[in-house]
């Protein structure tokens, strides 16, 4: 591919996601990472995708949050992020340039809710990403997913015992036993039940 007699390799695109498993209700903060593999920055980027029916965004997308960032991203990300409906859009997004052998990269940070029992797809085809006018574009495409799970059942057990003698009833001075059981009736184990 070359742009202005200069051979650009195509960024890649990545969807991901925080956590595989919600509660109805739940927040799950998702990503959107784009890298530039080149010496040089490319400006004029722009980008869209939809959120899955039955979800909505919580709060605004934005550059690298502090509080969902957990990669080493380089800092120099620039553009225009609009919420239409369902659709995303980010647009005059600048990606920084190669440095020292760490792809320039912008990751945009989203979050969303849902209280439907199911799974929810975001992904982007080939060609979601732009630049200098639709000459550089994505190669891959990309795809994450999430589920949202009922909340766990958890019950509980309870049986008295009293030791072996001939008496019916128990007497001053007899100590019953009381034994409680936790069941647990999902296929998740559960920690720190109190």
């Amino acid at each position: 591919l070359v742009v202005s007699n200069q051979t650009f390799v195509q960024p890649t695109l990545k969807h991901d996601r925080h956590e595989a498993t919600i509660f109805p209700g739940g927040v799950e903060h998702l990503v959107v990472d784009i890298n530039n593999p080149n010496a040089a920055a490319l400006p004029g980027g722009t980008f869209s995708f939809t959120i899955p029916a039955g979800t909505t965004l919580v709060g605004t997308p934005a550059y690298n949050h502090p509080a969902y960032n957990t990669g080493n991203l380089q800092p120099g990300c620039s553009g225009d992020v609009t919420v239409s409906g369902s659709t995303v859009t980010v647009s005059n997004l600048t990606l920084p340039p190669k440095v020292g052998g760490v792809n320039g990269s912008c990751r945009l940070d989203y979050a969303l809710t849902a209280t439907a029992v199911e799974t929810y797809t975001v992904t982007s085809p080939a060609g979601a990403f732009s630049a200098a006018g639709g000459t550089i574009t994505n190669a891959n495409s990309s795809t994450t997913n999430f589920q949202v799970k009922d909340r766990p059942t958890l019950s509980l057990g309870k049986a008295f015992s009293r030791p072996v003698l001939p008496a019916v009833n128990w007497t001053i001075g007899q100590h019953p036993k009381v034994t409680l059981t936790v069941h647990n009736q999902t296929d998740t184990p559960w920690a720190n039940v109190t």
